[in-house]
């Protein structure tokens, strides 16, 4: 697989790699208080600078995604990965790209076990991201602190509303859908079946992003037919795709945004 990291990291001609002010400001909305027992979410909000985009999970054809490396999580507790909203797609200088250019909000869950006593802890994670404009680039990072309040399982911890952002984080779906995927020379074909019932909204425009680098060509919008309870999704395969097994691919425009795993085939 092609690392576009690296790559990225040799492309001074087309962005230079500097470090400056603080290219997007990040910090943690958590609750109040987390009760043992009950699932709870963690929201890191980003707000880049005027200008600068910040990256998907699949940056696209170059690009570093929004990172969290959590410390000091005590037994008991448990953080999940970051969880990434659907993006834009973004043009890094002629290079095609995937991200954020407005306050974006990512989310891990957050589970307490009913051994761990109440009390405050303190949980230290690192944030690192690269935000870019048309002329250069900013890696970036910084240390953030939480004080995780864990309340007995029997009082109940106060909701924190997050509005419509944890609408925008893709909802993985059950084995009600059935998916098939083909390749035609250079192109994907993926059939996703629905399930009994389930329509397509009227009102809005279909979409489909790769969570998995390499699967899509960059840049590429994937054409979208919908019949009789199916969808058909064909986009121009990348290059690299043939190293590829399986891949997560996100359906826009459902609320949530729906995400499958799809096996590809040899």
């Amino acid at each position: 697989m092609f690392n576009w990291v690296n790559w990225f990291q040799g492309m001074a001609v087309t962005a230079a790699l500097v470090q400056a002010e603080p290219s997007a400001e990040v910090t943690f909305i958590a609750p109040k208080t987390v009760s043992a027992g009950a699932p709870s979410q963690i929201c890191l909000e980003a707000t880049p600078r005027e200008s600068f985009h910040l990256y998907y999970v699949n940056p696209g054809e170059t690009g570093k995604p929004m990172s969290l490396e959590w410390e000091g999580i005590p037994k008991g507790i448990t953080i999940g990965e970051l969880q990434f909203p659907i993006p834009h797609r973004i043009p890094t200088g002629s290079l095609h790209t995937n991200g954020y250019e407005e306050v974006t909000r990512f989310f891990s869950s957050v589970s307490v076990d009913s051994s761990v006593k109440p009390g405050t802890y303190p949980i230290t994670a690192k944030a690192s991201w690269l935000a870019c404009d048309d002329e250069k680039c900013v890696l970036d990072k910084k240390e953030l602190q939480l004080d995780l309040q864990v309340v007995d399982a029997a009082e109940e911890a106060p909701e924190v509303s997050f509005g419509k952002s944890l609408q925008l984080i893709p909802l993985p779906v059950g084995s009600d859908w059935q998916t098939k995927v083909s390749k035609n020379e250079n192109e994907w074909s993926i059939r996703l079946t629905a399930p009994e019932g389930w329509e397509a909204p009227k009102e809005k425009t279909l979409d489909v992003f790769s969570e998995t680098v390499d699967l899509f060509e960059p840049g590429a919008v994937p054409k979208i037919e919908s019949s009789e309870g199916q969808l058909i999704v064909q986009v121009p395969a990348s290059k690299y795709s043939k190293d590829l097994s399986e891949a997560r691919i996100v359906l826009v425009g459902p609320t949530p945004p729906l995400r499958f795993s799809i096996s590809l085939p040899k």
